[in-house]
């Protein structure tokens, strides 16, 4: 929905900017493979210019955001590709089974050892 909107000014469009989060990058690679100027900015960075603003609405906050695109003040970060954050994804996957698997040694050896003494 978002790569339709935005192909009303395709050609015209000198930057698309984002703001860093959790659907950051799978939303950055699609514009980006639709042809879009897609620019990444620090989102904490971001956040301090926007708390200077009196108003505090999506759409103030949209060209607030468009505004420090327009004049540079903004720092640019590096979206990772998708297969990056894929492998990423399953080595956290991969810690959280060897942690329980831990754990459950721990348990049952903590049980086999109390009722062995009984």
């Amino acid at each position: 929905m978002i790569a339709e909107r935005l192909k009303r000014w395709n050609g015209h469009l000198a930057k698309v900017g984002l703001e860093t989060g959790s659907m950051t990058p799978w939303l950055y690679h699609e514009l980006k493979d639709q042809g879009f100027p897609v620019i990444c900015m620090d989102a904490r960075r971001a956040a301090d210019a926007l708390k200077a603003r009196p108003e505090k609405t999506d759409k103030a906050d949209a060209q607030a955001l468009a505004e420090i695109l327009a004049s540079g003040l903004y720092s640019a970060v590096h979206v990772k590709t998708m297969e990056s954050h894929r492998l990423k994804a399953l080595l956290g996957a991969r810690e959280q089974l060897v942690n329980v698997k831990r754990q459950l040694y721990g348990q049952v050896r903590g049980l086999l050892r109390n009722s062995s003494q009984m």
